[in-house]
């Protein structure tokens, strides 16, 4: 994990993959990729991981990295954010979509409901 930025709701530190590189013989650090930011405030949240892996995972893949680099760079990453294992993911996938629809149907209905019928500034009475 990278760099902290400070924030009202908590700071953030950002996942940034960095190759070192020497300029003019001094190390430099240059970004090869931004993978995702964590606010620390949310780090126990329930939801965290799935949301940090499922935007970290597909840039990592599209990266030329070996398997000992893949698997040292997500091994660094879950020391912060746990990976969660396919069952996990599987289980709450189907929660959200099960939330999801229940909120779709709240909405349908309030949407299907017949709207009252407004009375104008004219007939209103003082």
């Amino acid at each position: 994990m990278g760099r902290y930025h400070a924030r009202e709701d908590g700071d953030s530190l950002d996942a940034v993959l960095v190759k070192s590189e020497r300029v003019n013989g001094k190390p430099r650090q240059k970004v090869v990729c931004y993978l995702a930011r964590v606010n620390e405030g949310r780090l126990n949240h329930r939801a965290l991981p799935f949301e940090f892996w499922e935007a970290v995972g597909p840039k990592l893949s599209s990266l030329d990295l070996s398997a000992e680099e893949y698997a040292k760079i997500e091994s660094q990453l879950a020391a912060v954010v746990r990976r969660p294992s396919e069952a996990e993911t599987r289980k709450f996938n189907e929660e959200f979509e099960a939330f999801m629809q229940s909120v779709r149907t709240a909405f349908a209905d309030v949407h299907a409901r017949p709207k009252r019928a407004r009375r104008s500034a004219q007939n209103r009475i003082p």
